[in-house]
């Protein structure tokens, strides 16, 4: 989900024009294509951005990210020596919001965007489930991890 809000951002900052006809919100920051130094103009933007994130942007129907709610994310490790499939309900992270932007690295012509992120604290509730084998031992388990 972070990785999606600070994508949101870096893209409305590369193709926003600068028409005076609709007006940005308050919290962006508008970084033209042919800036000098786009990367950290970027990353400008997005540190704007982050003390917003916890508390959500109501006027703009934005919830907040804290805690981040994911209703459910299931991995399936195929076949193989080692298979698991596990499923986590009702996900809450916690400390997405304090996230540290190390680095931005926009390159225009391939279309892509690198960010080096680091998170000083993540914490995770959830509900989870878990079938499979290693090797040959069965593992099993349900329980609430906190």
């Amino acid at each position: 989900m972070l990785k999606y809000i600070i994508l949101t951002c870096v893209l409305v900052n590369l193709y926003s024009c600068g028409s005076n006809e609709k007006k940005l919100p308050y919290f962006l920051k508008v970084c033209h294509r042919n800036d000098n130094d786009l990367n950290e103009c970027v990353k400008r933007s997005i540190e704007n951005l982050r003390p917003l994130m916890s508390k959500g942007i109501p006027e703009f129907d934005i919830p907040s990210c804290e805690p981040l709610i994911i209703p459910e994310v299931i991995i399936d490790q195929g076949n193989g020596p080692v298979s698991v499939k596990s499923t986590y309900n009702d996900v809450r992270v916690y400390g997405p919001t304090q996230f540290e932007l190390k680095s931005i690295k926009i390159d225009l012509d391939k279309d892509k965007v690198s960010l080096k992120v680091w998170l000083p604290r993540l914490e995770l509730n959830c509900q989870y489930s878990m079938e499979g084998r290693v090797l040959m031992l069965p593992i099993s388990g349900c329980h609430v991890w906190n």
